[in-house]
Order: C-alpha cells, then sequence, then structure tokens
C-alpha cells in the first residue's frame, strides 16, 4: 500500500478473488474531529420531528426531515436552515392531512433564491404511493405543492437541477407495490412543476436506488434479484447508459453472496460503488468499496472490504472532496481515492441513546455536515433534529494520520487547463468547455489545508505571489465531478 499507516494491523488477500480485493483490520484513532456546532433542535414542537438529509446551501446548512402530528397519524415535510455557527436562521413544518403522508426524499436548488423537493404521498394503501415536487423560497415558504396521481407504486428517489429551467426526478415505479419488475423512470419538469417528457427503462429485476449524471453517461446503481422467484440473491450493480436510455455496460463487483447498494460516487471520471456484503443470508458482513476506473470500457481495478467485520454492520453515506474518500459506519474511515487506508475516528456520541444518525455531507471547505434525531427517551414526542458541523476534516487528517500529500489525487483525465504549473506570482485556470456553468476552486497545500478558495465560470486568474514556496494541490468541483492538479511555487 502507498500509505505506510501504523493503524493498519494486517492485510490478507482473498485467493479465490482474481483482482485486487483486500480485507482490512483497523483500529481507531481517539482524537475527534472538532466541532463548530453540534445541537438539538425541536423544529416541530413537543412532536416528533427527525433530520434525514443535511445539504450546504446559501452559505449555511438547509436539513430535510420528516415528522408527525399529535396523533402519529400523518408524517410530513420538517424543513430547518442554519448558519454555521449553528443558529436556527428558520424551522418549517408541512403536515397536509388530505394528502395524508408527505415524505421527502431530496432537494435541490439552482441559487441561492429557493430550493425544490421531491418525494412520495401515500394516502390509503402502499399501492397508492405517488411523486411530489414542491418549491419553497429562501426562507422556506411554500412557493407551490404539486403531486401526481397514477395507479403505480412510485417512488421517486432524487431530484436535480438538471438544466436551464428544467428539473430532472429519478424515480423507481412498479405496477403493484408487490411486483418484483421495476420501471427505472426519469421525469424532465420546468420550473413550475409541469410534466414536461417522461424516459423509462424496460421492466426488469434492477430497482435503481441511485443515479449519477456524468459528461457522457448516466451511470444508474442499485439491487439486481436474481431470480423474479421466491429463491434469489440480491446484487448490488451499476448499469451505464446514455443519455437516451440506451444500454452501454454493466459495472458489477465480486460477491460471495448477497450485497446491498449503499451509494454511488463519482470522482474524477472514476465510479465508487458502496455496497453491504452479506457472507451468509442472514446478516451484513461487511462494507464494500469497488472502483471502476475504465468509463469507456466499464470494468473494475480495486474492490475492498473496509471497515469492522460485523454481523450488524450499518454503513450510512459515502462521500468525498474529490481527493480523500470517507465512509461513516461505525466511525469515520478515511482512505485515498486508490481506497488504501489513512486512518479513522470514532464521532461523538449523539444526544441521547435512542438517537441516530442520518446523513452526512461535506461543504466546500472540507467540513463535515451531519444529521439525524436527537431522542433521550423512548417517547416518540422527543425526538428532534440533530445537525452538527465539523471544522475541516484535513486538518484532523495532518494532525493525526500517518499521511501527507499522498493522500491527494491527481487525475489522468482534465477539463481544465491549469497554466503554468510551476508558478511565481500568479496561475490561470480555464476550462475547456467553456460551459457557464460556474465551478468551485480550491488549492491546498502540503499539510492538506486550505490556502485559497473561490469560484469562476470559464476563466480566472489567481494570485498566489504570497504562498510560500512548496507544493501545493488545485482541486475544482463543476457541480458533477472533481478535477485536481499539483502545482509548485518558486521564488
Amino acid at each position: 500500500m502507498k500509505n505506510n499507516c501504523t493503524n493498519i494491523l494486517k492485510m490478507i488477500f482473498i485467493k479465490s478473488i482474481i483482482l485486487s480485493v483486500f480485507i482490512i483490520h483497523f483500529s481507531i484513532s481517539n482524537a475527534q474531529i472538532n466541532e463548530v456546532f453540534n445541537i438539538s433542535n425541536d423544529v416541530n414542537p413537543e412532536n416528533f420531528d427527525s433530520g434525514t438529509k443535511p445539504y450546504y446551501w446559501n452559505d449555511g446548512i438547509l436539513v430535510l426531515g420528516f415528522c408527525y402530528d399529535a396523533e402519529l397519524i400523518y408524517e410530513g415535510l420538517a424543513l430547518s436552515f442554519y448558519d454555521t455557527l449553528g443558529n436556527v436562521v428558520w424551522n418549517k413544518v408541512y403536515i397536509i392531512e388530505e394528502v395524508g403522508h408527505l415524505q421527502g426524499n431530496d432537494i435541490c436548488f439552482f441559487d441561492n433564491s429557493s430550493f425544490y423537493v421531491t418525494g412520495i404521498t401515500l394516502k390509503d394503501t402502499i399501492n397508492e404511493t405517488d411523486m411530489f415536487i414542491a418549491k419553497f423560497n429562501a426562507h422556506g415558504d411554500s412557493i407551490y405543492f404539486k403531486y401526481f396521481r397514477n395507479t403505480m407504486y412510485t417512488f421517486p428517489f432524487q431530484i436535480f437541477a438538471y438544466a436551464q429551467d428544467t428539473l430532472l426526478v429519478f424515480s423507481a415505479e412498479k405496477n403493484h407495490s408487490d411486483d418484483v419488475y421495476v420501471r427505472n423512470t426519469f421525469t424532465r419538469f420546468d420550473t413550475f412543476g409541469n410534466i414536461i417528457s417522461v424516459q423509462s427503462t424496460e421492466l426488469s429485476l434492477e430497482t435503481g436506488k441511485q443515479i449519477l449524471l456524468g459528461e457522457n453517461y448516466i451511470y444508474l446503481g442499485g439491487n439486481r434479484r436474481t431470480s423474479a422467484t421466491d429463491n434469489f440473491n440480491v446484487k448490488a450493480f451499476v448499469k451505464v447508459l446514455d443519455y437516451d436510455l440506451n444500454y452501454i455496460g454493466y459495472m458489477v463487483p465480486p460477491y460471495i453472496l448477497n450485497s446491498w447498494f449503499v451509494g454511488l460516487n463519482l470522482i474524477n471520471s472514476k465510479v465508487y460503488l458502496t455496497s453491504l456484503e452479506e457472507h451468509s443470508y442472514y446478516f451484513y458482513d461487511q462494507v464494500r468499496v469497488t472502483k471502476f476506473s475504465d468509463i469507456n470500457t466499464p470494468g473494475r481495478d480495486t474492490s475492498a472490504l473496509v471497515g469492522p467485520q460485523d454481523p450488524y454492520a450499518v454503513v450510512y453515506r459515502a462521500v468525498s472532496n474529490g481527493c480523500t474518500f470517507i465512509i461513516q459506519m461505525d466511525s469515520l474511515y478515511f482512505f485515498d481515492l486508490d481506497l488504501n487506508y489513512i486512518c479513522s475516528k470514532s464521532l461523538n456520541t449523539p444526544l441521547g441513546e435512542y438517537s441516530g444518525l442520518s446523513d452526512m455531507c461535506l461543504t466546500n471547505s472540507n467540513k463535515i455536515i451531519g444529521t439525524g434525531k436527537s431522542q433521550p427517551e423512548d417517547i416518540a414526542s422527543t425526538s428532534n433534529h440533530w445537525v452538527f458541523l465539523t471544522v475541516p476534516f484535513t486538518d484532523f487528517l495532518c494532525e493525526n494520520c500517518p499521511t501527507n500529500i499522498e493522500f491527494i489525487y491527481e487525475a489522468d483525465e482534465v477539463n481544465f487547463e491549469v497554466y503554468p504549473t510551476i508558478f511565481n506570482s500568479e496561475i490561470t485556470v480555464t476550462d475547456k468547455n467553456c460551459s457557464g456553468r460556474l465551478s468551485n476552486i480550491q488549492i491546498y497545500n502540503s499539510l492538506g489545508i486550505c490556502v485559497y478558495e473561490g469560484q469562476f465560470d470559464c476563466s480566472t486568474t489567481i494570485y498566489c505571489s504570497e504562498f510560500e514556496c512548496g507544493t501545493y494541490v488545485l482541486s475544482i468541483y463543476d457541480g458533477i465531478n472533481n478535477t485536481t492538479q499539483k502545482i509548485i511555487k518558486i521564488e
């Protein structure tokens, strides 16, 4: 391994699988990533509420959650927004009894003036699960709710700001809730919530859970039944489609028995699949991450079992800043982009015995945002939003992990030109495609500390005369891919 990390106790190669598969056993660092704040927020006063997904938006933290009325009959949306010091800016609760259950699944936004939510409504039976789209202003006030009734079981997973004035919702549809055959559906809406077009894959045993929108392809990840009968296995998969939904190829990790899809990441044009693997029919055993390196001819070059082997293993989320891969399991585990272990760290205990983490994300300055529920008692009404924000995790890596600039990854293919890469006073960064889309740009020193942060569209000049001499890494995120480039400051 590249990293001579002292926390790695042993590595056992699985000889029966002809590829680079490895099992790693870890010791957990006692050091903590310092937090900017860690709070419990009662969004739905005196009744149940919980955070499900956080987003870094409008220079603050937007949290999507759910709640119930006092009788625990109707489910609704629970939205909250915080500044980066942990002050609650606003809380909003939407329970609409005539709709029934209202469950938000994802949020997207074009700018800081408003955001969009998609999810499901459920009135009488599970088979009447339908899609909704809602728009809210920057204060969380409702602009519109639109519901799309049909006779199928419909479950929207994601919503994207797809193109100018166009939203894209990815959903899975079945003719009936008990059906094993699924259509993976892509619905385009205008920003007023009107349907523009609907495209679906053929009915199959593949249930999509997440899509990634690449430059040329759509990457569809989810779970695949091996049979329509009762005797079947479940396999996590990645299916590659073009933007007309034509089949391009499959990306399949090596599995011993069953595996369950967790999530996809697209980093420097490479796809990473995180899944939970079973070595028996009854328990999850370990988390697997598979890196697929060749997009045009899908294949895999690294597949690793990571974290502790645990029959009750849980993985919440895998995220990346384009340089480091982070998985939240029983602790936070840090890897380089070749899946070499760097170190790990346990999160602070949530606020109460019945509390738990739901999801996390990163800010553009490497801070970790997490949300879930804070529940001190086994009483539903005591459950509140749990939200926390850490300092940059790169500070923790530099102070507590035996690593340096090695955990920074250089992309093989870049869409940006950086000149000169050996500089004295300034560098120019140019988007070769000049799409007009804003890209975030950051520069890290050899300790992994961010020394510059900004945005640009087609081209920008960065004045670096005050930088100390040495090696830096420039990181660009264009809303889809991360690209990194090593640069050197000289006298």
